[in-house]
């Protein structure tokens, strides 16, 4: 097992990423070029500039976290050349001296580092006959002969990125120590608190205090009905009259992520209703996790909660016990408008050899609709060890999906809308977690409470 404080292992990523593209031995000088993140300064403050986050897979075969970096790697010899920009006597008296390139080649697995005026003259030195770069990137030199493949470097990380290796695993596991280190400061703060934005602060503050600066994604804290808003950010409500608090929030280590969401009782106890609705969703959860596994895909698993919610929700009777399963099955979609889970890994929605189809190369995914190829692909991919996936069943009352469900007459005939009635002030239940994929079954690595009487004593302040 590695340490979460051992060197990037850049090259073997490289040499991963390498094998998944066209056989070079035809072509035996081929390189990588590659662009990190720029610098980006804040529009309206020339002396000040945006929080900066490198490039996903720019870091991916790296490991490197600095502004304005090219990359070149020469495949067959294995080296690795990085270029930056100089600085200005200006720009190193404000923001301080950049390591040397000695320094840079001692902290991670460099074996060149050139000024950026240099690139062209390294290129040239190399003479390759094929450039591999991104989809949006174009090579620095076009030479007769060359050949540019601006497609095949994309498919080679996300094929090598959706496998984790130790390195990987253990800094997603430290990202879900401190993750859940900061929820379960939340749940023990949650009833000396009156607003939404005191529990975002806590968990901002945990996850820095521990070493987790960065926030994986922005966080949900969503009182009431505002948890059955997906992407609830405003985080800004009082509790009065509120039953729930749905907390989705996790942070970064070292650029690798955790996603855990947990839902808790604002009172510290569960009402009948909101104690129905959470068990629901808990059981579909366990079910689900013990079911991954080497083999099994998502697709797979999706059916599994859309039954186990669906069974339970006509148990409860707010679906009619005589609909059958295909109905249940769409009647569960106005409940439950979103995927089980989803790869996790440098991005909290990371990417994977089904991404290809959409040419995904930034942070910033957009959002893929159930019925379209793209999810299809990304349904159907079989799981293997070393993937890491979220599972997080919910069961929401969404004012706005209720209502089209009323308007379709068809399908709300199925619904019983008095006992609806009974739940909606629940609002809405989410359960989180991140597991691993193993050659014999799978790992849970985020470990916040979760069971309704762990959950209500840690509110009450007994845990």
């Amino acid at each position: 097992m590695t340490s979460i404080f051992e060197k990037y292992p850049a090259k073997a990523h490289l040499q991963k990423v390498a094998s998944f593209l066209p056989d070079s031995a035809e072509h035996a000088s081929a390189i990588l070029y590659m662009k990190g993140t720029p610098e980006r300064p804040r529009a309206t403050d020339a002396d000040s500039v945006l929080p900066f986050f490198q490039h996903s897979n720019f870091f991916y075969v790296t490991g490197i976290v600095q502004p304005d970096l090219e990359l070149i790697y020469h495949i067959n010899t294995g080296k690795l050349a990085i270029f930056r920009p100089a600085r200005s006597v200006r720009e190193i008296a404000f923001n301080g001296h950049p390591p040397s390139p000695k320094e840079v080649m001692a902290q991670y697995e460099v074996d060149h580092v050139y000024e950026a005026d240099y690139l062209l003259d390294h290129i040239r030195a190399l003479s390759p006959s094929v450039i591999y770069t991104l989809p949006d990137e174009l090579p620095p030199v076009a030479r007769k002969g060359v050949i540019h493949d601006n497609a095949s470097l994309i498919e080679a990380l996300h094929a090598a990125r959706v496998v984790k290796d130790d390195f990987e695993v253990q800094r997603i596991i430290e990202a879900c120590r401190i993750s859940t280190a900061a929820h379960h400061a939340c749940g023990r703060h949650l009833r000396r608190a009156t607003n939404e934005r005191e529990l975002d602060a806590t968990f901002v503050y945990e996850c820095t205090l521990r070493g987790g600066k960065n926030q994986a994604y922005e966080p949900i804290v969503a009182g009431g009905s505002n948890a059955a808003t997906l992407h609830y950010i405003r985080n800004d409500e009082d509790f009065k009259g509120k039953e729930l608090l749905l907390i989705d929030a996790s942070c970064e280590f070292d650029h690798y992520t955790s996603d855990i969401t947990r839902t808790y009782p604002i009172s510290g106890k569960f009402s009948r209703e909101a104690k129905t609705i959470y068990e629901i969703v808990l059981s579909t959860q366990k079910g689900c996790i013990d079911a991954v596994k080497p083999g099994i895909t998502l697709r797979n698993l999706n059916d599994m909660a859309a039954k186990s919610i669906g069974k339970q929700l006509k148990g409860v009777g707010i679906i009619k016990e005589d609909a059958e399963s295909d109905t249940e099955r769409k009647l569960v979609s106005s409940f439950m408008p979103h995927g089980l889970g989803h790869h996790l890994g440098l991005d909290v929605h990371d990417v994977s050899p089904a991404t290809t189809m959409f040419k995904q190369s930034s942070r910033n995914h957009r959002q893929i609709p159930a019925d379209s190829p793209e999810f299809q692909a990304l349904a159907d991919l079989v799981l293997s060890p070393g993937m890491c996936l979220t599972v997080e069943p919910g069961v929401y009352f969404n004012d706005y999906l209720l209502d089209l469900l009323k308007e379709d007459a068809e399908q709300e005939a199925w619904i019983d809308w008095e006992v609806l009635e009974k739940y909606r002030s629940v609002g809405g239940v989410r359960i989180e977690d991140c597991v691993l994929i193993t050659e014999d079954g799978h790992d849970i690595l985020s470990t916040a409470v979760k069971e309704v009487k762990d959950v209500e004593a840690l509110v009450q302040g007994w845990m």
